[in-house]
């Protein structure tokens, strides 16, 4: 009995094939979300946002600040000052007599504060206390 081997044929290894992994779908574009907001005794109002906002649409009279220690309400006015992409500074004119508690922002959905990213709206808030987010 012959107990030798036969060498077989070199034969290279194949390479295994690479399918390129799926791409994660882009996050889609986000509504702004205040982070900070203050009030001032001009009264000046100053919100500032997580990302880059456009106010050419705003609706400054849907922005109220109730102001105890002035005692009346606030409404925006005129046209907002941009400080930077992401603060916005509104002048506000007293419309009531205020007798609440501290100073409390309010601010109605469909303001026309939109995100620069997607263009989605900032829903505003109610009853805030202010300073916020300092």
């Amino acid at each position: 009995m012959d107990t030798t081997l036969t060498p077989l044929p070199f034969q290279p290894r194949k390479s295994p094939v690479r399918r390129p992994r799926p791409q994660p779908a882009p996050a889609p574009p986000a509504a702004p979300t205040l982070v900070a907001a203050t009030c001032d005794e001009a009264p000046t109002l100053t919100l500032v946002f997580d990302r880059p906002v456009d106010v050419s649409g705003i609706d400054v009279a849907l922005i109220r600040v109730d102001y105890a220690s002035l005692g009346f309400s606030y409404v925006g006015f005129g046209e907002p000052t941009v400080l930077d992409p992401v603060t916005v500074r509104l002048a506000m004119t007293g419309v009531d007599e205020y007798a609440g508690p501290g100073i409390v922002l309010t601010a109605a959905a469909g303001n026309g504060i939109v995100a620069v990213d997607g263009g989605l709206p900032w829903a505003g808030v109610s009853g805030m206390e202010l300073p916020f987010g300092e």
